[in-house]
C-alpha cells in the first residue's frame, strides 16, 4: 500500500556534503526530474533552481518548466523576491508542480511521498549578495507553516493525508555516520542512538515563524571539569536572549553584544595552558567575527579544549564538545604568505541583519542532539546529555526552579512541626501530673 492511500510517518538518509549541508533526494514534475534539496529548518519555502538560472552553479540539477505537463503557474502567491542568508535574496517566481520526496522504502510502490495535487513552490532564476554552493540544487524549508512564510511542504503532505501530523525528526550526524530526517513523526531508533539520550526535552517556539527558544547563558567548562565559567562572570551581566535552531548553518553563533566576552572566556580558559597556549587569535573586526589557532591542526591541539554549554531558559545546558566546534583549515601565513594548519572554533559573531543579538545553533549543535520540530504544538524537543544548572534565586526569570529553597523551607517546617509536638507534650505531661496532686481524673 502506498503512503498516499495509508498515512504514516517516513524515513528519508540524508546526502552528507562535507559536514555542512544534509539534503535529501526529490523528483519534480510529470517527468521526474531529480533534485537535491537541503533541509533548512529556518526556512518554510521548497526554493529550486530554475533551468533559466544562468549565473547558477553547472554542477547542480535545475527544475526545466517546459518540460512538466502538469506544472501551473500560482494563481495566489506570486512572489518574486525572498530574503536569504545573512542579507541576500532569491529572484524568481513561484510555480506549482508535483512534488515527490525518495524515502528510505525499498518497496516500489511506497518509496517516494508525494504532493500530487501540486506543491507551490520558489523557482529561482537569480540570487543578489549570496553564493549558491555546487551541492544541492534547492531547499527543502521545514520552518513553522505560519501563514506569513512560505507554502509548506510537511503542512502539504499532513492536508493530503500522506502523513499523520506534522511533525518532523532530524538527525544531523558527521561523516561516516548517517543522517536522517524523519516526516511525520519521530524515529525512536534513532533518537536512542543518541549519546546521553533522555527523555525529550521541549522549549515552546518563542516565534511562530522561526524555530526559537529562550537561552539564559553560555559557559565553558574549567580545567576541573567540574565548574563552569559563563558569560555572566565576564562583566556582561545576566543576559536573556533568544537562540534560533538552523540546520543550514555550520556554526554556532554568538550574539553580537557579548562575543567579546566570549573572546575574553577562550583567551582565559584555553589560551593560557595546555597545547593551545599562546596559539589561539580572535578577530572581532572584520568578516564574521571569530577565533581560531594559528599554525596547528585540531588533533594537536584538541586536549586543550573542554566543553562549551548553551543554557536555556530552564537552567538545563547543552554542551558542544570539542570533537564538534573545532574544524580544520589551511591559509596564507600573514607573515610569509606560506600555506600553514589552522583550527578554527566554529562559535563566530553573530552577523545576520537584524538578528544580531541572538544566538544562532548551527549543525555543530545539533550533532549531540536528536530535535524534534513540532508543528502542530510550536515546540523543540532535544533529546541528548545534557547539564543541569538548578537555580537558588526563586525570582530569577529564567524559568529554574528554586529547589534548594524549597528543600530548606520544608526543612524548617518540619523541624517547627518537632518543636511543637515535643512542646505539646511536655505541656499535657506537665498538666497530666498538675490534675493528678488535685485529685482529676488524667487526661
Amino acid at each position: 500500500m502506498s503512503l498516499q492511500q495509508d498515512a504514516s510517518k517516513f524515513v528519508v538518509q540524508l546526502n552528507n556534503s562535507d559536514n555542512k549541508y544534509y539534503s535529501s533526494k526529490f523528483m519534480f514534475g510529470s517527468d521526474k526530474q531529480n533534485i537535491s534539496l537541503v533541509v533548512d529548518t529556518q526556512t518554510d519555502w521548497t526554493i529550486v533552481l530554475a533551468a533559466e538560472c544562468t549565473s547558477c552553479s553547472l554542477t547542480a540539477s535545475r527544475y526545466d518548466r517546459t518540460t512538466s505537463t502538469t506544472h501551473q503557474t500560482s494563481p495566489v502567491i506570486q512572489t518574486t523576491s525572498i530574503p536569504f542568508g545573512e542579507n541576500g535574496f532569491l529572484i524568481g517566481r513561484t510555480s506549482i508542480d508535483k512534488c515527490c520526496m525518495l524515502t528510505a522504502s525499498k518497496d516500489p510502490d511506497s518509496n517516494t511521498a508525494c504532493t500530487d495535487s501540486g506543491h507551490t513552490f520558489f523557482e529561482v532564476k537569480g540570487f543578489k549578495d549570496i553564493s549558491i554552493s555546487p551541492y544541492y540544487s534547492g531547499i527543502l524549508g521545514v520552518a513553522p507553516d505560519d501563514p506569513m512564510n512560505g507554502p509548506s511542504f510537511v503542512a502539504k503532505l499532513k492536508t493530503d493525508g500522506v502523513i499523520p501530523q506534522k511533525t518532523v525528526g532530524l538527525q544531523i550526524n558527521k561523516y561516516p555516520t548517517p543522517s536522517y530526517v524523519t516526516i511525520g513523526g519521530v524515529s525512536e531508533n534513532q533518537m536512542y542512538t543518541i549519546d546521553g539520550a533522555q527523555p525529550i526535552y521541549y522549549y515552546k517556539s518563542t516565534e511562530t515563524r522561526r524555530w526559537k527558544v529562550k537561552v539564559h547563558d553560555l559557559m565553558v567548562q574549567k580545567e576541573d571539569n567540574q565548574t563552569y565559567a559563563r558569560i555572566d562572570d565576564t562583566g556582561a551581566g545576566v543576559h536573556y536572549t533568544e537562540a534560533s535552531v538552523d540546520s543550514f548553518y555550520r556554526s554556532i553563533l554568538v550574539p553580537t553584544a557579548i562575543f567579546p566576552q566570549f573572546m575574553s572566556l577562550i583567551d582565559k580558559q584555553f589560551n593560557q595552558t595546555g597545547p593551545a597556549a599562546g596559539l589561539i587569535q580572535c578577530n572581532d573586526k572584520e568578516g564574521n567575527g571569530n577565533c581560531w589557532v594559528q599554525g596547528k591542526t585540531c588533533a594537536e591541539v584538541k586536549s586543550g579544549f573542554r566543553d562549551i554549554l548553551i543554557e536555556f531558559s530552564d537552567s538545563r545546558a547543552f554542551p558542544i564538545f570539542p570533537d564538534n566546534y573545532l574544524v580544520d583549515s589551511t591559509g596564507k601565513a600573514p607573515d610569509s604568505g606560506e600555506t600553514i594548519n589552522y583550527c578554527n572554533i566554529l562559535l563566530q559573531r553573530n552577523n545576520v541583519l537584524d538578528h544580531t543579538n541572538e544566538y544562532v545553533l548551527g549543525t555543530i549543535f545539533m550533532f549531540n542532539y536528536y530535535l524534534v520540530f513540532d508543528f502542530e504544538n510550536q515546540q523543540i524537543g532535544f533529546n541528548g546529555r545534557t547539564v543541569n544548572f538548578h537555580k537558588d534565586d526563586p525570582t530569577d526569570p529564567s524559568g529554574g526552579f528554586p529547589w534548594l529553597v524549597i528543600v530548606l523551607v520544608a526543612a524548617g517546617v518540619a523541624l517547627a512541626g518537632i518543636l511543637v509536638c515535643v512542646c505539646m507534650r511536655m505541656k499535657n505531661r506537665k498538666l497530666d501530673e498538675k490534675l493528678k496532686t488535685q485529685g482529676y481524673e488524667t487526661l
